[in-house]
């Protein structure tokens, strides 16, 4: 699905990031279970293409046995987007996705890698020489 035909504002990408999780980003979200409950396949995939001017937002099912379950699996997953519209997500979900994305945004270091990455990197850097890859962490 394209989002936008104009640019977004920063709140509002910041919601799209908050919907992409609730919709597809765990096995707990709202794609992952209707697959599960509807037997409709094996798996999902899907995610926000952000990277260009028009985000995209990607939602699909693999391993469907029949075609014909194809068009069936796309109806029962518009039906529950459908009903999100209607009534909402549901607050424990939403409560959970805005952790999650706090924890992380948190996580991310000024060059765009987790700061645990960084960390890692630094204590390699020492203990490649032989030295003690605890004096990376000793600032």
């Amino acid at each position: 699905y394209a989002l936008n035909a104009q640019p977004m504002d920063d709140r509002t990408k910041m919601i799209w990031y908050v919907i992409e999780d609730l919709l597809v980003g765990s096995t707990a979200a709202v794609v992952p279970r209707v697959i599960v409950e509807e037997s409709l396949g094996d798996d999902y995939f899907g995610g926000l293409q952000a990277y260009l001017r028009q985000w995209v937002l990607t939602i699909g099912v693999s391993g469907i046995s029949d075609e014909d379950k194809v068009g069936d699996a796309r109806i029962r997953i518009k039906q529950r987007i459908f009903k999100i519209v209607e009534e909402g997500f549901d607050d424990a979900a939403l409560k959970g996705t805005l952790n999650k994305l706090d924890m992380r945004f948190r996580e991310q270091s000024s060059s765009g890698a987790p700061v645990g990455v960084r960390m890692f990197k630094d204590v390699l850097t020492i203990w490649t020489y032989d030295e003690d890859p605890r004096k990376a962490l000793s600032y």
